[in-house]
């Protein structure tokens, strides 16, 4: 594998974790996941895919695993998060991955660069003593250990040349929550919540 997109990462990722509950972020991210893991959740906004994904895996019991699929630019909105991911991991250590898509552009808004400097993910999670690592390339079974041996897993991406423009989900929102809570109700043995509708 010459280099990884978000849709063959992500398929490296169903074929590593093929039952894990997954939060992601939007733009490619959202369109690709909903492919390789129908019940995830997606959320349509940045900054929240982590501390969503810790509450859920505080609420799950082993043999679960949840899986923040974030962004770097969500979360550049949301280092905050980072800080009390340690807390959340003497919990939930077992129970939960933060993985970073790096495409390094801001695809959601219409590919602009992220910034012009290139981050140092590692040491910028390592200053929140987490562990971390980037993937770049590997199998399945790598992949499974650089989840297994770190907090949080950068995976560098790269989007450009692909041809197919991206299409949003035909599963709204809303379909979306009720697919993950679900999900959620079948991994934890708790009855689904009914949520309030609203008129």
């Amino acid at each position: 594998m010459d280099r990884l997109t978000t849709r063959s990462f992500l398929e490296l990722l169903r074929e590593a974790v093929p039952d894990a509950l997954v939060v992601a972020s939007l733009g490619r991210t959202a369109v690709e996941c909903a492919k390789a893991f129908p019940d995830s959740l997606r959320l349509d906004a940045m900054g929240c895919v982590t501390p969503v994904a810790a509450g859920v895996a505080l609420a799950v019991d082993e043999p679960s695993f949840v899986v923040a699929l974030d962004t770097d630019g969500s979360l550049l909105m949301e280092l905050s998060a980072l800080a009390v991911l340690p807390a959340v991991l003497e919990l939930a250590s077992e129970r939960l991955c933060v993985v970073v898509v790096d495409n390094a552009i801001l695809e959601a808004s219409g590919a602009m660069p992220r910034a012009p400097a290139k981050i140092d993910w590692v040491q910028l999670v390592a200053s929140f003593a987490l562990r971390a690592a980037i993937f770049e390339c590997g199998s399945a079974e790598a992949l499974v250990r650089a989840l297994r041996d770190n907090d949080v897993l950068i995976a560098t991406v790269d989007n450009r040349g692909e041809s197919e423009p991206l299409q949003p989900s035909d599963v709204t929102g809303r379909e979306a929550a009720v697919r993950f809570r679900s999900a959620l109700a079948r991994e934890t043995g708790r009855p689904q919540p009914c949520p309030a509708i609203k008129p």
